[in-house]
C-alpha cells in the first residue's frame, strides 16, 4: 500500500491545550527533514507501512526497528543503528502491560541518548501516547530540543480507489465504494487494515459483510486458513489436527486475551526464547500445545524474531479475545478438555475495569467487541464505557432496544463526547457513528427527538452535532429530512449546529427532485431576509448542494451579494472552487455570458467578496472548452470579463497561454476590437483603444506581428486616422525591440511609411512623441532607483525585525502590528509581497529568508488561539471609533487556513472553543 498511496497527517501545535490545534495538513515525507518527530494513528491505521515507506525512501540513511528490539536488544551488535535516521516503531506496543508508562519511553530516551541522539521517529496507538509529558521528555534527546507530533490522516477517498484499482479481483473500484456505502459498512474504507480486510472477504465469494463483527469474523476464518510461509518452523513436530476452524478460532481468541488481560506482546515457541514479554506458549495452554503452534502458525500471528510469535494486529487480537471470553460467559466451548461452563460475567468484567469502575484504557477495544458479542455483559459494558462502545466493536450488531440506551447514555457523556468531539475535528474517520452501524434506520425516532429536543444548553448542542456528523455520512432516517430542515431554520441553534444539519440533508438520490423546491425555498428566504450565519455559511452550503443540479446556471449569480466584510467560508469557496470546478461545459458559457452582460452590476460583488479572480478562471476554462468554436464578436466580449485580475493570477497566465498558443486569434481579437473603436468619438476611442490590449492579457506577439500591424495600417488608412496610428505604434514598437515579431525593421517600416502619406505623417508624430518620452523615462527611472535604494534599507530593518520577533511569533506573541501586517500579505494586499498565492506573497516578503516563512505562517494560523484576542467590549468600543483591531485580519486568515484544509471542520470551531468562552467573542465580530 505504501506504493500506491502517499499517506498525508496533522500537526498538533506544541504546548497547547487540546481545544487548540493547527488543521495543517500534509504529506508525511514532508517531515523527512525534520531531526524528530512522533506519528500517531489508530489501530490499523498504517503507522508501520508508513514507516517502511519513508524507510525506503531515505534508503541506506535510515533504519526501521521494532521498539521492542529497540529497548531489549544491545545496540554494540547492530552497528546499523549508528549514523542513521531511526524509525522506531510501536511505543504502544512496549507500553502495554506495564505499571508504569513512563519507563518504556525512558528506555528509548536512553538508548536514543548512547546513540548520540540521531534524527529518529517514533510510532505509536494514539490512545497510548501521553501528549504534552511524552513530548517534554522525547525533546531532550533530540538534536533541536524539540519534537513534531503528527497524527496520520484517514485514507481519502481517491486513495480508496487507488488502492482498490491495484488488487485482483475488483474490477470496478467506483461500484466497490458505492456498494460499502449501500450496505452501511463505508467507515471500514478509510482506514487501511480494514479496507484490506473488506476486499479479502469480498473477493472469497462469500459476499459482503453486512457488519463490522462479520467483517472481521470472515477475516479471520480467512487467515486461519492460510499458513504463513514465516511460520512454517512454529509447527516443527505437529501432530495432524483434528481441530475444526471453530475450535482453532476459539483457542486463538483464548491466546490473544490472555495476552491483552496480562499486557504480554506475544509467545515465545520454546522457553529458551521466553522473557516476560513472550512467555513461552506452552505456559499458557500447555494442554493442547500442538494445535496452538499450529494457530500461532496461521496468518493471525505474525513473526517477531525466530522463536517468537505475536497477533498480526491489536485489532484482530481484540475481536478474538473477546470471542473467546464471550464463549466462556455463555459456556460455549469444543468438547472434551477445552469444553466450558458458563463463567460468571462479573469475573470477565473485573479483568477489564479498575477500582472505580472504568473499563481500563487499553482494554477499550477489547471490552467494546465483548459487548457486540456477548448480550449478558452487555448492558453493564454500555454503562461503564459508552464512548468506548460507540467507538469501538460493533455497536450495530445491538439490538434497536440497545441501541437507545447507549445513545442515551451517550447524551450524558458530557466531558467524553466534547474530547471525542476535539479529537474527531483533526480525524474524519472519526466523525460519526454512522460508520460503525449505530445511526441507522431503527433509530429514526430517537434521533429525531435528539435533534427536536427544545433545551438549548452546551452539552445538548453538543450530542446533536455528533448525531448530524453520522448521518452526513449514513443512510438516510425516516422523518429526519424535515427535522433537518426546521433544525436550520432555527436561530437558537449553534452555527455550526445549523451548517451541520444542512450539510446531512439527504438530497441527491431518488427523492432530489421533490426536496430541490425545498432547499430553492430555504435558499430565497435566507437571501431575502439575511442570516444570523456568519460569512453567509448556509447560502454557500446550499448553493454547493443544488449547483449543478437544482438551480440553472443563469440562476446562481443572483445569489451574488456585495459585503461589508471579508470571509473565507464556505460562501467563498462555492464561488472560488465549487463553481469553477463543477460547472457543466455548456455551463461555463452561460456564466460568461452572464458575466459580460451584468459585468458592471457584479464587479462590486466581486471585489468585496475577495473573488476578483473569479472571472479569470472561469475564462480560462471557458476557452479550453469553446475557445476554438466562439464567433469572434463573442470571443472578445469573454476576454473583456477578466481585465480587473492581477496579471499573475492563474487564470490569467492560462488565458495568456492559450492566446499564444493560437496566433490568428490574436490578430482577430485585435482587429474586433479596432472595429469597434473606429464607431466611437474621439475620447471614447483612447480608452476604449487602451482595453484592445488588455484583452490580450500579455500575450507573446505571434511571429511577423510588426508587419502584420504595417499591412492593417495601409489598409486603415483612408478610414480612419486613429486606428492608423494605433497600428503604427505597434508596428514602431516590436520592430525596435527586434525579435521573431517585428517580421521588419525600422528602417524599412520608415521607408514603407514614407510611400503613403497618410502612415508618413502618423509616423513623424510617433517618432516625435517617443523621444520625448524616452527623456522623461529615463528621468522616471533615476528617481525609482534612489526609490528603491531607501525601500531596499527599509525592507532590511523590517525584516531585522520579523528576525528579533521569531521566537515569540512561534510562542503565539508575535507583536500585533507585525501579524497584521503579514496578513496583509497573505492576502494580497501589502505592496511588496508578489505572488499568485499567499504562500508565494509571504515568501517574497520575507525574501525567502530560511525558515521566516514558516514560523509567519504558523503565527497567522494560529492567531485565532492567541490569548490576547479582545472582547466583545473592546470591539464594540474600536467600531465605535470607525477602527478595527489589528488581530481581525490575521484571525481571518487563521479562519481561512483552517477552511482550506478541512473545509468541513470550520463550523465545529466554535464547540472545539466552547470551555474558553472566545465563541461568543467571535462571533460578535462576525469570525463564526
Amino acid at each position: 500500500m505504501s506504493r500506491i498511496v502517499l499517506r498525508t497527517c496533522t500537526e498538533i501545535p506544541e504546548g497547547a491545550a487540546r481545544r487548540e490545534r493547527s488543521l495543517y495538513s500534509r504529506p508525511l515525507s514532508a517531515y523527512r527533514d525534520t531531526p524528530a518527530y512522533v506519528l500517531l494513528g489508530d489501530p490499523g491505521a498504517g503507522k508501520t507501512t508508513s514507516f517502511e515507506t519513508e524507510r525506503e525512501a531515505l534508503g541506506d540513511d535510515a533504519c526501521l526497528v521494532a521498539a521492542r528490539d529497540f529497548v531489549t536488544l544491545d545496540p554494540c551488535r547492530h552497528p546499523e543503528w549508528r549514523g542513521k535516521t531511526l524509525f522506531v516503531d510501536g511505543l504502544d506496543e512496549v507500553r502495554a502491560g506495564h505499571g508504569s508508562a513512563r519507563e518504556p519511553l525512558d528506555r528509548i530516551r536512553r538508548r536514543l541518548d548512547d546513540l548520540g541522539r540521531p534524527p529518529f521517529r517514533l510510532s505509536c496507538r494514539e490512545a497510548d501516547w501521553l501528549g504534552t509529558n511524552d513530548r517534554v521528555h522525547l525533546a531532550k534527546v533530540s538534536r533541536n530540543d524539540g519534537v513534531v507530533v503528527l497524527r496520520l490522516d484517514p485514507l481519502t477517498g481517491d486513495d480508496v480507489e487507488r488502492i482498490l484499482s491495484a488488487r485482483a479481483g475488483i474490477g470496478d473500484p467506483e461500484s466497490f465504494v458505492g456498494t460499502a456505502r449501500e450496505r452501511g459498512v463505508a467507515g471500514l474504507l478509510f482506514n487501511p487494515q480494514c479496507l484490506n480486510m473488506l476486499a479479502d472477504v469480498v473477493t472469497d465469494g462469500k459476499g459482503w459483510p453486512g457488519s463490522r463483527l462479520q467483517l472481521f469474523e470472515g477475516a479471520c476464518r480467512r487467515m486461519l486458513q492460510e499458513q504463513n510461509e514465516e511460520h512454517l518452523a512454529a509447527t516443527e513436530g505437529a501432530s495432524t489436527s483434528p481441530a475444526t476452524p471453530d475450535d482453532l478460532l476459539g483457542l486463538a481468541g483464548g491466546l490473544c486475551a490472555v495476552l491483552l488481560v496480562s499486557g504480554s506482546s506475544g509467545y515465545a515457541l520454546d522457553r529458551r526464547s521466553e522473557d516476560e514479554e513472550f512467555p513461552a506458549l506452552d505456559r499458557c495452554r500447555h494442554e493442547c500445545g500442538f494445535l496452538a503452534r499450529q494457530v500461532v502458525a496461521t496468518k493471525l500471528f505474525s513473526a517477531t524474531g525466530r522463536r517468537r510469535r505475536r497477533p498480526v494486529h491489536r485489532q484482530v487480537a481484540e475481536f478474538l479475545g473477546a470471542r473467546y471470553l464471550s464463549s466462556l460467559v455463555q459456556g460455549e466451548g469444543r468438547r472434551g478438555k477445552l469444553r466450558r461452563c458458563g463463567v460468571p460475567a462479573r469475573r470477565v468484567l473485573a479483568l477489564m475495569t479498575g477500582h472505580d469502575g472504568g473499563v481500563f484504557a487499553e482494554l477499550r477495544g477489547l471490552a467494546a467487541w465483548l459487548a457486540a458479542l456477548c448480550p449478558a455483559v452487555r448492558g453493564e459494558i454500555i454503562e461503564r464505557d459508552p464512548v468506548g462502545v460507540a467507538t469501538y466493536g460493533d455497536p450495530g450488531s445491538l439490538s434497536t432496544a440497545e441501541k437507545v440506551g447507549l445513545l442515551r447514555s451517550l447524551a450524558d457523556e458530557t466531558g467524553a463526547m466534547a474530547r471525542w468531539l476535539e479529537q474527531s475535528l483533526l480525524d474524519p474517520a472519526r466523525a460519526g457513528f454512522a460508520e460503525n452501524g449505530l445511526i441507522a434506520p431503527d433509530l429514526a425516532e430517537s434521533v429525531r427527538d435528539v435533534l427536536a429536543d427544545a433545551r438549548r444548553d452546551d452539552s445538548q448542542q453538543t450530542f446533536v452535532l455528533f448525531i448530524l456528523r453520522a448521518l452526513a455520512q449514513g443512510t438516510e432516517l425516516a422523518g429526519t429530512p424535515a427535522t433537518l430542515l426546521d433544525v436550520v431554520h432555527d436561530d437558537s441553534r449553534w452555527p455550526g449546529v445549523r451548517r451541520r444539519a444542512l450539510r446531512a440533508y439527504p438530497y441527491r438520490g431518488r427523492r432530489q427532485a421533490g426536496r430541490t423546491a425545498s432547499l430553492k425555498a430555504l435558499l430565497a428566504d435566507l437571501s431575502a431576509r439575511g442570516t444570523s450565519d456568519s460569512g453567509d455559511a448556509l447560502l454557500g452550503i446550499l448553493l454547493a448542494k443544488l449547483y449543478p443540479g437544482g438551480l440553472a446556471a443563469s440562476e446562481v449569480w443572483e445569489y451574488l451579494s456585495e459585503s461589508d466584510s471579508s470571509d473565507f467560508g464556505e460562501y467563498f469557496y462555492f464561488w472560488r472552487s465549487h463553481l469553477v470546478d463543477e460547472s457543466p461545459v455548456e455551463d461555463t458559457a452561460i456564466h460568461l455570458d452572464t458575466l459580460v452582460a451584468r459585468r458592471d452590476e457584479l464587479q462590486g460583488a466581486l471585489e468585496s467578496r475577495g473573488l476578483r479572480d473569479l472571472p479569470a478562471d472561469l475564462l480560462a476554462r471557458g476557452l479550453a472548452t469553446h475557445g476554438d468554436h466562439l464567433e469572434r464578436g463573442r470571443l472578445y466580449d469573454w476576454l473583456g470579463t477578466g481585465l480587473k485580475v492581477d496579471s499573475g493570477a492563474s487564470g490569467v497566465r492560462r488565458v495568456r497561454t492559450w492566446l499564444e498558443q493560437r496566433p490568428a486569434v490574436h490578430r482577430a481579437v485585435l482587429t474586433e476590437g479596432l472595429v469597434r473603436c473606429a464607431a466611437l468619438g474621439d475620447e471614447e476611442f483612447a480608452d476604449s483603444a487602451v482595453g484592445i490590449v488588455r484583452r490580450l492579457y500579455g500575450a507573446r506577439q505571434p511571429e511577423g506581428f510588426g508587419t502584420w500591424c504595417l499591412e492593417q495600417a495601409e489598409a486603415w488608412a483612408a478610414r480612419d486616422r486613429r486606428v492608423v496610428h494605433y497600428l503604427l505604434r505597434h508596428a514602431c514598437h516590436v520592430a525596435h525591440c527586434g525579435g521573431d515579431a517585428s517580421g521588419i525593421s525600422l528602417h524599412a517600416l520608415g521607408a514603407r511609411a514614407r510611400a503613403n502619406a497618410v502612415l508618413n505623417g502618423v509616423y513623424r508624430e510617433i517618432r516625435e512623441s517617443d523621444r520625448r518620452v524616452r527623456l522623461e523615462m529615463e528621468r522616471h527611472e533615476r528617481d525609482h532607483e534612489r526609490y528603491r535604494e531607501v525601500e531596499g534599507r527599509r525592507h532590511e530593518e523590517w525584516l531585522d525585525w520579523v528576525r528579533e520577533s521569531e521566537a515569540a511569533l512561534r510562542d503565539g506573541r508575535g507583536d500585533l502590528a507585525l501579524l497584521h501586517q503579514l496578513a496583509l500579505a497573505y492576502l494580497g494586499r501589502l505592496l511588496g509581497a508578489e505572488g499568485d498565492d499567499p504562500w508565494s506573497r509571504l515568501r517574497s516578503l520575507l525574501r525567502g529568508v530560511e525558515g521566516l516563512e514558516a514560523v509567519a505562517l504558523r503565527a497567522l494560523r494560529e492567531a485565532i488561539r492567541r490569548d490576547d484576542l479582545p472582547d466583545v467590549g473592546a470591539i464594540v468600543r474600536l467600531r465605535d471609533e470607525k477602527q478595527e483591531h489589528l488581530l481581525a485580519l490575521p484571525a481571518l486568515v487563521s479562519l481561512a487556513e483552517i477552511f482550506r484544509t478541512a473545509p468541513a471542520e470550520v463550523d465545529e470551531l466554535n464547540s472545539a472553543l466552547l470551555q474558553s468562552g472566545l465563541h461568543r467573542d467571535l462571533r460578535s465580530r462576525r469570525l463564526m
